[in-house]
């Protein structure tokens, strides 16, 4: 009836006439929208032990949202419709989450039902579609950032993989080094020994010839101390299976023999020459998880400028390129061996 009654009071109103005369559609009647008693209501804090606000954009909600006893946060550039500035109420949302104590909030966004009641649906698709792209936004934010840390976490691995084979390779020269010089005396003191004994043994078989038995005795004496005192048991295995005469060919003109007083010494330096390649290894493949840090920082700042741009067709063109390069990012770093040994179950066994 009150609805039937504005029409006839308004329908021939001066101001209608007006509008209908310039083309103008009138306002012939009066719709009373959500009218009623106010309420009372049990307070949602009292009744479920909570600090509750409530972020929207409509008096309506903002009425229902004071009726139940929440804070109401107040939003500068919001309308309620499609026009409405979704940054300011996001920003507002992020603030009052970080920064506020409440610990529930009702937040209602109405641009998408305002078009919906008016039949725009373009805008309503549209509006829904920059909607979509905040939440792509924010969950490759997410994402980006788990990759930032990951790489940054695997990049340090290297890193510290690289400083212990570099140390264990200097060890390693070192060992070998020395290894090498006592091979070198012993060498040297072998080659000396040998000669000693070829002479005495050119002065035995002279003796012998002589006849001179005491002599003989004496140089066997001392060949034999010699052997004792002086040889290394390399030396003594090859006089044992060489005939000692002037003519005797000496075995440290074969290579194979001289080389064998320096094995232990070339293993110990080979080691140390593949350890240090497996630090120079690490050392490369830490720095390419550095550019993937570098890769992702980008992707960041470009879903930043996202954030920033107001044109959605821009803001569309900005995205899709960031997660180019993201996936870029992605598929470079799965290139990258991981650290030597590297058990991610392993940092999850406690004792």
């Amino acid at each position: 009836q009150l609805v039937k009654k504005s029409y006839d009071m308004v329908k021939d109103h001066p101001v209608n006439l007006k509008r209908i005369e310039e083309g103008e559609p009138p306002a012939n009647i009066i719709i009373p929208r959500g009218a009623g008693e106010v309420p009372v209501v049990e307070s949602l804090n009292e009744k479920y032990e909570v600090n509750s606000a409530c972020i929207a954009e409509t008096g309506l909600i903002m009425g229902i949202g004071r009726f139940a006893g929440m804070d109401i946060i107040e939003m500068d550039d919001v309308t309620g419709g499609i026009d409405t500035n979704l940054y300011n109420i996001r920003d507002t949302i992020i603030d009052q989450v970080k920064n506020s104590d409440h610990d529930f909030f009702l937040i209602n966004i109405d641009g998408a039902d305002e078009a919906g009641h008016d039949g725009q649906i373009k805008e309503k698709k549209e509006f829904l579609n920059e909607k979509k792209l905040g939440i792509l936004v924010a969950v490759f934010l997410g994402l980006t950032t788990l990759l930032v840390a990951w790489a940054g976490w695997i990049g340090s691995l290297h890193s510290g993989i690289q400083a212990i084979n570099f140390t264990k390779s200097n060890n390693l020269a070192a060992e070998g080094n020395s290894e090498y010089n006592v091979s070198a005396q012993i060498y040297i003191s072998d080659l000396f020994t040998w000669n000693t004994i070829l002479n005495l043994q050119t002065d035995l078989e002279a003796a012998r010839e002589k006849g001179n038995m005491d002599e003989v005795k004496v140089i066997e004496t001392k060949i034999q101390k010699i052997k004792d005192s002086s040889c290394s048991p390399k030396l003594l295995e090859a006089i044992s299976s060489t005939n000692l005469k002037e003519e005797t060919s000496s075995p440290f003109d074969e290579e194979e023999f001289t080389n064998s007083y320096f094995e232990n010494a070339k293993e110990l330096l080979d080691e140390s020459q593949e350890v240090m390649e497996e630090g120079k290894e690490d050392n490369l493949r830490g720095d390419s998880y550095q550019l993937v840090s570098v890769i992702y920082s980008l992707v960041l700042f470009l879903l930043g400028i996202v954030g920033i741009l107001k044109d959605l067709q821009s803001r569309k063109i900005v995205f899709i390129f960031s997660v180019g390069i993201l996936i870029f990012g992605i598929i470079y770093m799965l290139t990258i061996p991981m650290p030597t040994g590297f058990d991610i179950t392993s940092f999850f066994k406690f004792k």
